[in-house]
Formats: structure tokens, C-alpha cells, sequence
């Protein structure tokens, strides 16, 4: 049963070109992201794979910033954590709302700095 399942999960992944899809909304959602923090002057960003990147501190910023910022995500609905992934079942919809949440989480941690 278990060969069977991995063989099904290989050949959505090579049929559907799941591979390219979260690089590709990794990339919308990230780069957004990496946007609310300019926007709000939050000293951090977000860097590395797009589909799996981590939030990483600006020189100067508060040593507990990304808990700060996981914490207000938690706050406004968004599951955070120091790596982030974006997966297969995440819509264009999702994301969306994902950005809109995070603007007021991040807006949120602007004004506790």
C-alpha cells in the first residue's frame, strides 16, 4: 500500500508540475511579504527557497523580532514559523487573504518597535 501511495504522490508531482507551482506561489506570497515589511519599516525579510524560506533579522533589529512577527501572524489567523512553507493545496485565494492578514500583523509589530 505505501509503494502504491508514493507512486500516486510521484506522479501528481510530474504531472501537475507541483515543483514549479510552489516556487511559484512561494515567490508571490514571499516577495509580498518581503513588501509589508518595507512598508511598515519592519527590519526583517524573509530570504532563501521560495517555497521553504526563513525570516531573517536586519542589523539593529530587536533580538526577539521574528517571534514577535510569528506571534502576531498567530494572532491575525496565519500559521508562521522560523521556516515557512507554502504547499500544494495553498489557492491563489489563500494567499491573498495570507498578504492581507499579514499587512495587519506587521503593522501590528511597526507599532510595538
Amino acid at each position: 500500500m505505501s509503494l502504491a501511495a508514493c507512486k500516486a504522490a510521484i506522479n501528481l508531482y510530474r504531472t501537475e508540475d507541483v515543483s514549479k507551482y510552489l516556487w511559484k506561489t512561494g515567490e508571490k506570497l514571499w516577495t509580498s511579504v518581503n513588501g509589508l515589511f518595507k512598508k511598515h519599516n519592519v527590519p526583517s525579510e524573509v530570504k532563501g527557497f521560495w517555497p521553504c524560506p526563513t525570516f531573517v533579522n536586519q542589523a539593529g533589529a530587536p533580538k526577539d523580532l521574528n517571534a514577535r512577527i510569528l506571534r502576531a501572524g498567530f494572532k491575525y489567523g496565519v500559521s508562521l514559523y522560523s521556516t515557512s512553507y507554502v504547499n500544494y493545496s495553498h489557492k491563489d485565494a489563500d494567499i491573498e487573504e495570507t498578504i492581507a492578514r499579514l499587512d495587519k500583523a506587521i503593522a501590528e509589530v511597526a507599532a510595538s518597535l
